[in-house]
């Protein structure tokens, strides 16, 4: 066999197959370090990646248990809220209650088209003599007309006016 001589840089005669051999193990060697270091580097990667998983979940759950809290404060303001709106009507009903028996007819039309209440158009009548004899109806007579002008007419409202003004004047 012939041994044809490789110099390296330091001046060693290798032959070929013991170059070979050389850089082989060089190579094998310096990707199995690779691999070793490579496979550290995974492994504190998965650990990297199950504390973040851990630390995500834990936040998950800390938001979930706020939410909730703040869902239930919402709930509870909101019956509050309901609460004091049903007592708001019942209070709003029974104000309406009470001025329905205060007042008989709480929407009385005068001849001017505005709207009083029975005792305003009273008050009204009694203190101005000059309309329509006021003064010597009763108060019966007064919430009768009172009466009859709310009631819904077939003509239209301009000749309702006219009409009533026309009857109050004669």
């Amino acid at each position: 066999m012939i041994r044809p001589s490789v110099c390296e840089p330091y001046g060693i005669e290798y032959t070929i197959l013991e170059l070979f051999v050389k850089v082989y193990e060089t190579v094998v060697g310096s990707c199995s370090k690779t691999l070793k270091s490579s496979e550290v580097k995974l492994q504190c990667h998965d650990e990297k990646i199950e504390l973040l998983e851990t630390n995500i979940k834990t936040e998950l759950e800390k938001n979930k248990i706020e939410f909730e809290e703040r869902l239930k404060i919402y709930e509870d303001k909101i019956i509050k809220l309901e609460s004091r709106n049903e007592q708001f009507r019942e209070e709003l009903n029974i104000a309406a209650k009470k001025r329905k028996k205060n007042n008989i007819i709480i929407n009385g039309l005068d001849i001017d088209g505005k709207f009083y209440t029975l005792k305003q158009l009273e008050a009204r009548r009694k203190n101005e003599s000059g309309i329509s004899g006021a003064v010597n109806e009763s108060s019966e007579e007064v919430v009768n007309k009172i009466k009859d002008r709310n009631k819904p007419a077939a003509r239209s409202d301009s000749n309702r006016r006219q009409r009533l003004f026309n009857e109050n004047n004669k």
